[in-house]
């Protein structure tokens, strides 16, 4: 991220209670997409888990302002989309399926950092009860419709995965779409919502054959009723 001026048709989206001090914790990428607030002095390793704040077109500025506010007083890094018509595409499934929800990532800076971060996010009061878009590459922490994580890439332009004691690539970040995590790594939260859920039709009434078009806002499949013997002829 390099310093940039923030006030520009980029940004049209700007926390509500950000004062004129907060100008120099800002940093922008090179795309202008987003605006990233560091007030922390901690050194972001090349990787590890990264949290993602979700929301919808309806609760995007309430969100925004309580996650700044938190980042803030517990100096906790973070960017978020600040241009208010990319955020709404964003939030209409209408962006690249690997970006889709991801209004807001933090970048902790160590796995214990991560731990005491997302819990402070899961206990606010506020966010507890809002909605957001799910993202499929993460992992929904708990119950939560809005926090999600994953392990990844935090430093680019590498996109390779690193055993930290061979030294050696193993694999490729953002290469599948499923949450994933490198063998060296145990899963932080065992339990959430999602691991309970099961499927009523899917894969049990209705067999799914063949992917017809994917995107962030749904998908097409071909497929067949169980049982139903299908006319080939």
């Amino acid at each position: 991220m390099i310093n940039l001026n923030y006030q520009s048709s980029d940004t049209s989206l700007l926390p509500s209670d950000f004062q004129l001090e907060d100008y120099k914790k800002i940093a922008r990428d090179s795309k202008k997409r987003f605006l990233q607030f560091c007030f922390s002095n901690a050194e972001i390793p090349d990787q590890g888990f990264k949290i993602h704040i979700s929301a919808t077109q309806i609760n995007y500025q309430v969100i925004l302002d309580e996650v700044f506010d938190l980042c803030k007083s517990n100096l906790i890094d973070f960017k978020y989309i600040s241009n208010r018509e990319q955020l709404l595409d964003n939030l209409a499934g209408k962006d690249d399926l690997w970006a889709s929800g991801k209004f807001i990532t933090i970048y902790p800076s160590s796995l214990d950092d991560f731990k005491k971060v997302i819990v402070k996010l899961y206990e606010n009061n506020v966010l507890k009860v809002q909605d957001g878009i799910a993202i499929f590459s993460d992992r929904r922490y708990r119950d939560s419709n809005v926090i999600f994580y994953r392990y990844g890439r935090l430093k680019g332009p590498d996109k390779w995965i690193y055993n930290p004691i061979t030294k050696l690539k193993e694999y490729r970040d953002y290469e599948s779409m499923e949450y994933r995590l490198p063998a060296w790594v145990d899963e932080p939260f065992p339990d959430n919502s999602d691991d309970s859920k099961t499927c009523k039709y899917l894969f049990k009434k209705i067999i799914p054959t063949e992917g017809l078009n994917s995107k962030p806002s749904g998908a097409t499949f071909l497929a067949h009723v169980a049982g139903v013997k299908r006319n080939l002829s």
